[in-house]
């Protein structure tokens, strides 16, 4: 149903809405889910994605923040000077990790009173700098006592997050008192006394070799020259190794007045000790991946510790708003023009924008959920097919978080992208789903049965519903979207159609060099979906599923495997429960061949009975690749092997080829092609194709 939004292009994106309810690290991480009156009147009504109620429920977990606590000196301190940073959990007492350090003012040493040969003596090599001893007297000297993570809460690099606020701190703390010497002829003394020299001791299990000194090197440490390393053997059995250690923390600016302005033009250079409702640290993932989110940075950095972002938080500034940082102390920012960097914001920024760079750091966080579809499923107690929640992260610039499936990167969209959390190893990841694509696959689960695929195969394969030529197909495709689970925000005028894709797909594989026949494969793969379209019968007028969407297929009659898509709804399948189809072989023969089995019934899967009944020339294998690529648990995960025969593991990794080829060009289908190029490229070119494979005439369907 369009929604009377649709075609108004701010209706949420150039205007900022008054939203009924804001959600935080709470909703987001374990609260306890309120259900709320209607909200149409949020983001969700004007992506037209349906009227979805909230979860009403939710399994009692323990829900936690953490905070960062700065104390200094006291009746427990056991060093001069010392302070120490604690990270607490919300829920309970005690800290979950700790760093001690402390530190002394640098020797006031002037110039003058350093001789050249004192300046050449016994070179030191630290990180990339090479240091005599006289500069090293003359910097602030500081010690990193213990620094320690206990094991249940180790993998979110939280060391390098206390290595990194103690860092900081003690790099503000001596900058500011190095600008306030107002000593304009000791440039180069204050140059040395605001840089701070840290020693520590890696003390590491020799068992784990290297691990503890690894660490410490990507956060810009270096083991000292001709150290001398001690081994330990503790009362608990263990032998250890003790490996001297030390950086320099160099001042980041010139003089005075530079460190004035520095101070001024970052806003994201923001200790964690006190802020807002909290924090906890999280992985992005890219769904189906697995691996870290990457995300795009300056290299020219000043920042001593190393850029490795595999460490994230998330930060509740208790008023609505979320921020993401890195371990190492940097905020992600997003840019009016869809960027996103972990980088100082600079101050000429772009004045046309109404929101203030320290803005560009702030994020809204929406739900959606596809709630209680349909209460004609029956739902056990157990049953994983219920409601589930996504979330929407939105910029101030009205852009959407999202992460490339490809380059596995972040970046800012203008059609949104769902995220699932995952409270119990906290990861945030970005997905595919939307409510509709999950509506959808749940109502695959649930209808297609081997009645239901008998049933329409004795009503579709008679092909007695209308008589026309691929080319009028392929002019009906020019109503039906290409991505029709999409959240999309733009008029659908602008969107892309079936049509585009199927020219854009046969084009691709034109151009990777594959034979005509799959050029023509790939033109027509989509074309099941005009089906809906022709058909005028009652009983498909009265149906709301739509079978001849593509999805990801399975064979019906025996087990589904367990990486099928949406597996959480297997349950609301009947034949699961009927010995006759739950067991692996089935009603099938051990390695029978896939053309002997039933595939649920979907729009690839009727074009291939289309294309063998109406006598076209494509080879056997182009008919395989049609029926077979969105079967990607066969071709891809290896599943149905004892379906399968020699036949098909033959054509399996050209089914697989085309499968990628043909999910790349719909990734970058994003602009509809007009009637002169579609019909250009059908007379020019595709025509011929068509002729020479018996397709070019009149097709029953």
């Amino acid at each position: 149903k369009k929604s009377r939004h649709t075609d108004q292009r701010d209706s949420y994106l150039l205007r900022k809405p008054e939203y009924p309810q804001r959600f935080g690290l709470f909703e987001l991480f374990g609260g306890r889910l309120r259900k709320v009156p209607d909200e149409r009147t949020d983001i969700t009504r004007n992506l037209d994605i349906g009227n979805r109620s909230p979860v009403s429920f939710w399994k009692d977990k323990e829900y936690f923040t953490l905070r960062m606590e700065h104390r200094v000196g006291g009746p427990v301190a056991r060093y001069p000077g010392e302070e120490r940073l604690l990270l607490f959990r919300s829920d309970r007492a005690g800290a979950i990790a700790k760093i001690i350090f402390s530190s002394s003012k640098a020797k006031k040493i002037s110039v003058k009173q350093v001789s050249s040969k004192t300046q050449k003596k016994n070179p030191r090599l630290i990180g990339n700098q090479s240091y005599n001893e006289t500069d090293l007297m003359q910097m602030v000297q500081a010690k990193i006592h213990v620094l320690d993570v206990k094991e249940q809460y180790r993998g979110f690099d939280l060391g390098g997050l206390l290595f990194s606020e103690a860092v900081e701190m003690l790099r503000n703390r001596y900058e500011d008192r190095c600008s306030g010497s107002g000593e304009q002829s000791a440039v180069p003394t204050i140059l040395l006394a605001s840089s701070i020299h840290c020693q520590l001791d890696a003390e590491e299990d020799i068992r784990r070799h290297n691990k503890l000194v690894g660490f410490y090197e990507r956060l810009g440490c270096s083991t000292k020259s001709n150290a001398k390393v001690q081994y330990l053997n503790n009362n608990d059995g263990e032998t250890y190794r003790k490996i001297p250690m030390h950086i320099v923390i160099q001042s980041t600016c010139s003089d005075k007045e530079e460190l004035n302005g520095r101070r001024k033009g970052n806003p994201l250079d923001v200790s964690l000790v006190g802020i807002g409702d909290g924090f906890l640290p999280v992985k992005l993932l890219q769904a189906g991946v697995g691996m870290p989110i990457k995300i795009s940075g300056n290299e020219k950095t000043n920042n001593c510790i190393s850029r490795c972002h595999e460490g994230w938080l998330v930060i509740d500034n208790g008023k609505g708003e979320i921020c993401f940082q890195t371990t190492h102390g940097r905020r992600l920012t997003a840019e009016p023009d869809g960027k996103c960097t972990v980088d100082t914001i600079s101050n000429d920024h772009d004045e046309s924008t109404s929101h203030s760079p320290d803005e560009w750091s702030k994020f809204q966080l929406f739900r959606v959920s596809d709630g209680d579809q349909d209460s004609s499923f029956d739902k056990s107690d157990d049953d994983q097919s219920a409601g589930r929640e996504f979330w929407i992260i939105r910029s101030c610039h009205g852009t959407f978080l999202t992460a490339d499936p490809v380059s596995q990167t972040l970046s800012c969209s203008q059609n949104p992208s769902l995220w699932k959390s995952h409270d119990d190893d906290l990861c945030l990841i970005c997905t595919r789903d939307t409510p509709s694509r999950r509506q959808h696959y749940r109502t695959s689960w649930a209808r297609q049965t081997v009645e239901f695929v008998t049933a329409m195969r004795a009503r579709y394969l008679k092909f007695n519903i209308k008589e026309m030529g691929l080319h009028e197909a392929l002019n009906l495709a020019k109503t039906i979207p290409c991505h029709p689970f999409r959240m999309d925000s733009s008029s659908p005028r602008n969107r892309p159609s079936l049509r585009s894709l199927c020219f854009q797909t046969a084009e691709a594989a034109r151009r990777d060099g594959h034979p005509d026949w799959v050029q023509l494969v790939a033109l027509l793969h989509g074309l099941g979906r005009v089906l809906k379209s022709i058909e005028t019968t009652a009983a498909s007028s009265s149906d709301d599923y739509d079978w001849t969407l593509s999805c990801r297929s399975r064979v019906v009659g025996c087990a589904a495997p367990g990486c099928a898509s949406f597996n959480e709804f297997r349950s609301l399948n009947k034949d699961r429960t009927d010995p006759r189809y739950n067991a692996p072989n089935g009603i099938y023969d051990y390695k029978c061949g896939l053309d002997n089995v039933l595939l649920m019934w979907t729009g690839p899967e009727y074009m291939y009975h289309m294309i063998k009944h109406n006598c076209l020339a494509i080879p056997e294998d182009g008919e395989k690749m049609l029926r077979l690529f969105s079967l990607d648990d066969w071709h891809t995960h290896s599943e149905y092997d004892n379906l399968a025969n020699i036949d098909d593991e033959e054509v399996r990794p050209f089914v697989a080829e085309f499968d990628q080829m043909r999910r790349r060009s719909r990734r970058q289908c994003e602009e509809e092609m007009s009637d002169e190029e579609c019909d250009t490229l059908w007379h020019e070119y595709y025509a011929k194709i068509a002729t020479k494979y018996n397709a070019a005439g009149r097709l029953r369907w």
